[in-house]
């Protein structure tokens, strides 16, 4: 039945705001230290964290998260 009405574009309406990190492959450890506490931070501050791996199709990624009810997208790159 949740599936159904999630399907649908039921929201949940005690849900939080969804905010998901995407990384690139082989970050350095002080760069993924920043997004961790980053995330942190966004926890605290009420959101519904993610942290995945970037995939070759990012644009389809991005589109699953959507899908998801994740409203900010943020890429992390090494550099």
């Amino acid at each position: 039945i949740v599936m159904l009405l999630l399907e649908r574009g039921y929201q949940v309406p005690t849900g939080k705001k969804k905010k998901a990190y995407l990384l690139e492959k082989k970050l350095p450890q002080e760069k993924l230290l920043e997004v961790l506490a980053q995330a942190r931070a966004d926890r605290e501050n009420g959101y519904q964290v993610m942290l995945a791996n970037m995939k070759k199709n990012k644009k389809f990624q991005k589109e699953q998260l959507a899908e998801q009810g994740y409203t900010e997208i943020t890429e992390v790159y090494n550099g």
